[in-house]
């Protein structure tokens, strides 16, 4: 099986890191950790993530990931990562889809 964890690095993307170690059987699952860098005009509550500059947004998602990577796999997971421009619900999906995920 296939699962995209899409990870921000924020509070709730790392608990949903952890219970995927929790739940998930490392022998069985194969893991994309992905951040998506948002392109376009963010809704409200999304603008302070957008007035840093593309380069640190950039950084941002890229620490996100490795940290993800590192963190799977040192649970035993087979990990590679991603970090994509785009509407984030729409590139994860894309994503899921190129990677043939069952799981987002």
């Amino acid at each position: 099986m296939r699962v995209v964890y899409a990870t921000d690095g924020g509070a709730a993307a790392l608990d949903a890191g952890r219970l995927l170690e929790l739940l998930a059987d490392p022998a069985r699952v194969q893991v994309t950790a992905a951040s998506v860098v948002a392109d376009g005009l963010p809704e409200l509550r999304h603008l302070s993530a957008v007035v840093r500059s593309d380069e640190a947004r950039r950084r941002s998602a890229d620490e996100a990931v490795d940290r993800a990577v590192e963190q799977l796999g040192s649970a035993g997971f087979e990990v590679d990562g991603a970090v994509q421009d785009g509407r984030p619900a729409a590139t994860l999906i894309a994503l899921a889809g190129e990677v043939d995920a069952q799981l987002i």
